[in-house]
């Protein structure tokens, strides 16, 4: 897993295509089209710029007790979301980004939770999901597969 940076995550690759039982949850925040616009700009620059940015390690560690810490082109998960988030506007800013969890991220969004379990479970509910909307005529965004962006 390590050296690690900036990269797009799928269920059918990497990680969770050899661990089926890691955790995960995808959940759903209103908000408005320029705020997606905004997030989208935001992703696409990392990701244009992906192998400058790595993995904070030190800076998880730190967030666990309770400590801020901020390196240039470093960030662990949450602390990469929660700075997304704020710049975009539709998180508080009075929260210090390298200080949050993953946990806090969800209360504080009062995000729709649309799938909770493992990762298996997940490739599931898409494959369901896609299935679903194909025998519906809607086609499926991104292929049917969600994409998801982390700083892992």
């Amino acid at each position: 897993m390590l050296p690690a940076g900036f990269t797009k995550e799928s269920v059918y690759g990497g990680l969770y295509r050899q661990d089926e039982s890691i955790p995960c949850k995808l959940v759903k925040i209103q908000t408005d089209e320029r705020k997606v616009d905004r997030a989208r700009a935001i992703l696409d620059f990392f990701y244009e710029n992906r192998f400058r940015y790595k993995y904070s390690i030190l800076g998880t560690v730190l967030c666990r007790v309770g400590i801020t810490y901020h390196r240039n082109y470093h960030r662990f998960c949450s602390q990469f979301v929660g700075e997304l988030l704020q710049e975009c506007d539709i998180l508080i800013k009075n929260r210090e980004p390298a200080l949050m969890r993953p946990s806090q991220l969800d209360r504080e969004l009062s995000a729709h939770r649309l799938f909770e379990g493992d990762i298996g479970g997940l490739k599931a509910w898409i494959e369901n999901r896609a299935c679903f909307m194909t025998a519906a005529g809607r086609r499926p965004e991104s292929g049917g597969y969600p994409a998801a962006a982390s700083l892992f």
